[in-house]
């Protein structure tokens, strides 16, 4: 997908070893790429994708009423700014069933829940 390029890499010390990271370029046919593959994962399953989805719009509606029915409306943009940093960690969820799908496992909607008990779930939190 990402091009490689070998003479940018960057090279770190990490616990007295040198360690390399390649720089990757994303270009657009890595975008095309990548929305091909989530409409695939759409069209597999609709459904699972479509609950997933609307449980986040529903908590910010949830989320407005609860700013205009306390009379805190100066609230209201900084509540919804920090509502749309947690959006990247209500897709992990979806990512799940993605990853699920990949590796040809059998996907099913609460394989998107299960990921809340996962041994990683504090790291990704963090």
């Amino acid at each position: 997908m990402a091009t490689l390029y070998s003479d940018k890499i960057v090279k770190r010390h990490l616990f007295g070893e040198a360690v390399s990271y390649p720089i990757r370029k994303i270009g657009l046919l890595d975008l095309k790429e990548v929305l091909r593959l989530g409409w695939e994962d759409f069209q597999a399953m609709p459904s699972h994708a479509i609950v997933v989805c609307v449980i986040y719009p529903v908590l910010g509606l949830v989320l407005f009423r609860m700013v205009l029915g306390y009379s805190v409306l100066p609230l209201l943009f900084p509540l919804a700014a920090g509502f749309a940093l947690i959006g990247p960690f209500a897709a992990i969820g979806l990512y799940e069933l993605s990853r699920r799908r990949e590796r040809g496992e059998e996907v099913d909607a609460w394989d998107a829940v299960k990921v809340l008990r996962a041994p990683s779930f504090g790291a990704m939190l963090e």
